[in-house]
């Protein structure tokens, strides 16, 4: 369970991180600059003649989105933005909820996802082609950031019952982004006022591509909303009211 008081809640249903800057570039740290001269950038070897890392990524390459098509390639082709120490990005907390957030993820998403030995998600197939190409392309690109997303199923956080805020919210805990539901549906409504049933798998979906990711890629004033109203189209279910207020992060 996430330590309950160390978490800083930064939205309910309206899910907001915020951006951290790197600040130790492994290419200008004074202690790798012998290792870098001998072309050994501490796990990957690089040619600067070619311009490319000798040895692949540990993350399968796939066709969309074609940044991560070329495993050679290092943070998306741009390391002085984003860093990739080991190529997964979003982490669960508790192995047991491993399957049952898989389930979700790959219930929404078009690639197939699963936690790996250690907890840590990764794009293993190409899925059924029933889901949504948005918010896989949201996984892999959170996956290929320089920040690390924990994601929970539980009840409370600290002193905050998830019930409260929508069944699903995002926080912080320390340098780290937390996704937490607590796995029960939302009654709530569609764009045209009618009854809509909101299932954890949708709610994760929400939190993951419409707040903590857009914080891990530096642009919280993304719309949440729009995105999952995006993400529902392509899955031909209902959407939600627009809402232009609803930003990936909005500090308390």
């Amino acid at each position: 369970m996430l330590p309950c008081c160390r978490v800083q809640v930064v939205q309910s249903n309206r899910r907001r991180p915020v951006r951290k800057v790197h600040s130790d570039p492994v290419f200008h740290t004074p202690h790798r600059q012998a290792e870098v001269a001998s072309g050994r950038f501490v796990q990957r070897y690089y040619d600067p003649g070619i311009g490319r890392f000798l040895s692949t990524d540990p993350v399968t390459a796939y066709e969309k989105p074609m940044t991560n098509f070329n495993r050679y390639v290092y943070a998306l082709n741009n390391p002085y933005r984003f860093t990739d120490p080991d190529g997964r990005e979003f982490e669960s907390i508790n192995p047991a909820n491993n399957q049952k957030l898989e389930g979700y993820i790959n219930s929404q998403a078009a690639g197939e996802f699963k936690f790996n030995d250690s907890n840590k998600l990764e794009r293993v197939g190409d899925g059924n082609g029933s889901g949504s190409q948005t918010y896989n392309d949201s996984l892999v690109q959170g996956i290929a950031s320089d920040k690390t997303t924990l994601i929970a199923i539980q009840p409370t956080v600290g002193n905050v019952n998830v019930a409260d805020r929508g069944n699903g919210l995002t926080g912080q805990v320390g340098d780290k982004i937390a996704v937490v539901i607590n796995d029960q549906s939302l009654n709530t409504v569609d764009a045209a006022g009618a009854p809509l049933v909101d299932s954890p798998a949708t709610i994760l979906e929400h939190e993951i591509a419409g707040h903590a990711v857009p914080q891990m890629m530096g642009q919280p004033n993304a719309n949440a909303v729009g995105i999952d109203n995006q993400i529902r189209s392509e899955l031909r279910t209902p959407q939600i009211p627009a809402d232009p207020t609803h930003k990936a992060y909005d500090p308390p």
